[in-house]
Formats: structure tokens, sequence, C-alpha cells
């Protein structure tokens, strides 16, 4: 005859498996569904900052190569016969 405890721990033990399993497989196919997408995203975002990056160095081109503004001096001219006096 068996031991009675061995065999009900046994039980238990297969039992408390299957409810695992039963409580566990809606998480684990909506994991594998995003699996995917995730991935997807994630090849969007390195493409995004790549895209950023060359925007970034061509705006910094431009900025550059801008030319600068002529700064007017304040205060009076005056044309006289000589010249421009300021």
């Amino acid at each position: 005859m068996p031991n009675i405890a061995k065999v009900l721990r046994e039980e238990i033990s297969r039992i408390s498996r299957h409810e695992a399993k039963v409580a566990i497989s809606p998480i684990r196919k909506s994991s594998a569904r995003l699996r995917p997408d995730v991935a997807d995203l994630k090849s969007r975002i390195a493409t995004l900052e790549k895209d950023n990056k060359e925007l970034q160095k061509q705006v910094a081109t431009l900025i550059a190569n801008q030319p600068k503004p002529v700064v007017q001096p304040e205060g009076r001219a005056w044309i006289t016969g000589k010249g421009i006096k300021m």
C-alpha cells in the first residue's frame, strides 16, 4: 500500500501545475503578440534617432556657413567734404 501522504502531495503538485498553466496562458499569448510590435518600434526609434543626428549636423553646418550680420554703429554720422565722420 503506497504512502497516502506521498500520493496526496503528488496529486496536489499536479493540480497546482495545471492551475498555474491555465492562469499564465493568456499572459503568454499576449506577450507573444507584443514581441514583434516591440521589435518594430525599436527599429523605428533607431531610424528616427539616426535621421535626427543627420539633421542636427546639417543645421549646424547651415548656421556655421550663414553670413554674419553687419553691425551698424550706433550714433550719428555726418557727411562732410572730407568724408564721413561718426
